[in-house]
């Protein structure tokens, strides 16, 4: 049986005349430009600009198992970066940062688990207005939310209905998020 040797798409393959071989070195090359479009579609909606980058999400094998898992868990992680992480333009140029906020995800094979890393250059997580929120919905008073260290805020990042945003909107400030990823 001759060997069918399709590097970039199956349409132009006659599969029933051999073995179909995938030269292609990336096995998940689409997954990353679906990141990066998604990505983008929330910067515009958010008046944001971003470049997402990954080196190894399009290098990295995911078990069919894990697909769905695993994409689900950085969306919602590509979502926060995006809308809670990344400033707008106008707010990075007065911190002598490019209007173009650049987001990172990358992804770890370590045999039976899969570490997803995010990385942005945004502002970071802003601690005092974490305290806040948990006082402004009544979880904690000023002086519990004072006593709180970063883990203890940290954690409540990952709680059900928690978010640092004041408006909800289709990209975020539902508290919906974390949490699921938490589960």
């Amino acid at each position: 049986m001759p060997l069918v040797a399709v590097p970039n798409n199956l349409d132009e393959a006659d599969l029933e005349s051999g073995i179909y071989i995938d030269l292609d070195d990336e096995p998940n090359r689409y997954l990353l430009s679906y990141y990066q479009d998604f990505a983008q579609d929330i910067a515009v909606r958010q008046d944001k600009q971003v470049q997402l980058n990954s080196e190894t999400l399009a290098k990295t094998i995911i078990p069919e198992h894990l697909r769905t898992s695993i994409k689900e868990i950085s969306v919602q992680l590509l979502r926060n970066a995006v809308v809670h992480g990344i400033e707008a333009p106008a707010a990075r140029q007065l911190e002598g940062k490019p209007i173009v906020g650049i987001i990172d995800i990358e992804i770890k094979n370590e045999g039976q688990d899969f570490i997803i890393i995010p990385q942005d250059d945004g502002q970071g997580i802003d601690y005092d207005s974490i305290r806040h929120k948990l006082v402004a919905m009544n979880r904690y008073s000023v002086e519990q939310a004072s006593n709180l260290n970063r883990t203890d805020l940290l954690k409540q990042l990952f709680s059900s209905g928690f978010s640092t945003k004041d408006d909800a909107d289709e990209d975020g400030g539902c508290g919906v998020g974390l949490d699921i990823i938490k589960a």
